[in-house]
Formats: C-alpha cells, sequence, structure tokens
C-alpha cells in the first residue's frame, strides 16, 4: 500500500460552497498548517486558484501537491461541445499545477443550485438519461485520459449519482470512467462503502475519509435537508 498518499481538501480552512468560512484565513496560513499536520498535498478549493495561479511555488515551499480538483459537469442540460470547451479549460488550469486526477460530478438539476430545495427533490435519471450521461461522460474522460488526467467521479448527495444504487449503475453503463468513493456522502445517502469496495474496488481511483455525526445525519434526513 506504499503507493497511496493521504492528503487533505482545505475545505474546513476555506470552502468553495461556503465563502465566509474561513475568508479571514489566508491561503499561506491554510498550506502551512496542511503541511504541519503531515498530509502530501491538498485538492483544489476555488479560494486557492488565483492564489496558485500568481505562486504557484507556494504548494512546493511547503512540499504539497495539488493532488485533484472538482469539476462539475452539466452533461443533461448542456451540449457536449459546451462541456469539452469548460473541461479545456480546466485542465489547462490545473495540469500546470501538478493535478492529474479530476473529480468530476454532474450537477444538472442538483439541489445545490436551488437554495432551500430538499434532498426528496434531487434529480433522478430516465433510463434515456442515464444513456445519454454514461456516453458522454466516457467521452470526456477519454479527452482527460488524452491530457495526462485520470477521472475519480464524485457521487454527492443532491446529485444525478447519490445512492449505491446509482453508482452500481454509473459503473455498469460506462467503460472509461473510475470512481471516487466518498464514505461520508455515501453513509449519508444509506449506502455501504465496504459493498462498494467489493463491487467496484478495481475501478476506484481516488478517496473521501470523512467522520459522520449519525444524530446530525439522522436530523437532517428528518428535516429533509
Amino acid at each position: 500500500m506504499s503507493h497511496l498518499r493521504i492528503a487533505c481538501n482545505p475545505l474546513c480552512w476555506m470552502n468553495s460552497d461556503i465563502p465566509t468560512l474561513g475568508s479571514h484565513i489566508p491561503v499561506e496560513q491554510c498550506l502551512s498548517e496542511i503541511s504541519m499536520i503531515g498530509y502530501a498535498g491538498v485538492e483544489l478549493e476555488d479560494p486557492l486558484r488565483d492564489a496558485l495561479q500568481l505562486r504557484p511555488h507556494i504548494l512546493r515551499e511547503r512540499h504539497l501537491d495539488l493532488v485533484a480538483a472538482w469539476h462539475g459537469t452539466r452533461l443533461l442540460e448542456r451540449s457536449l461541445a459546451e462541456e469539452v470547451e469548460a473541461l479545456k479549460r480546466h485542465i489547462d488550469l490545473i495540469y500546470p499545477l501538478g493535478a492529474r486526477v479530476i473529480n468530476v460530478a454532474e450537477v444538472s438539476h442538483s439541489v445545490h443550485r436551488e437554495p432551500g430545495t430538499g434532498l426528496s427533490c434531487r434529480p433522478r435519471p430516465t433510463e434515456s438519461q442515464w444513456d445519454l450521461l454514461a456516453e458522454r461522460l466516457d467521452r470526456l474522460v477519454e479527452l482527460m485520459e488524452e491530457a495526462g488526467m485520470r477521472s475519480a467521479y464524485h457521487h454527492h448527495m443532491g446529485c444525478l449519482v447519490q445512492t449505491e444504487e446509482d453508482i452500481d449503475s454509473l459503473m455498469q453503463r460506462t467503460e472509461r470512467v473510475e470512481l471516487l468513493l466518498d464514505t461520508g456522502h455515501l453513509f449519508y445517502a444509506g449506502g455501504d462503502a465496504l459493498r462498494v469496495i467489493e463491487k467496484h474496488g478495481a475501478r476506484i481511483r481516488h478517496v473521501h475519509a470523512k467522520n459522520v455525526r449519525k444524530g446530525i445525519v439522522q436530523r437532517l434526513l428528518a428535516e429533509d435537508a
């Protein structure tokens, strides 16, 4: 297992979804503390983008790598050509910074884009949408591989691929897509991480290991949050 490296998503210091969280914390402080804890690298959060483009050395100085970067697709809302251009722009940004894994998630019609919308309203693909999503994802992953990148599909609460059954459907319908196993999102969605590993372990490229407070999850589910 020596090839595994443990990195950190800096979302507890700075957060793309909640910009006010940690907005007073300088990027340099965030990265220094992550390095001091002993992590090998970081994932890309929005507040890091400008800083890394202007000062890419701030990672090297702290012996950190940029291990992955989130990319939200809208393959069921936009044309494939539009999505290809968006992906190319993303690769142009993150490849020079050292990232070689793209954490991709389909966010079409996701509840996050409609404040106040509960999980019960999250999108559920039809058979034809599944087929279209799978076909287009495989095409995007082909482009990632041609650019020297690997994919890691992030199943996510409130999105089209949320549950263990959704993960199964995605893996069955795609050929090239690899998986990001997120233990927190999977628990929240009622899935079993060990079972997913048994079924799809050969395609797991990236893992988000998270603590979950069961009482809070139960409350959120009861509140349809």
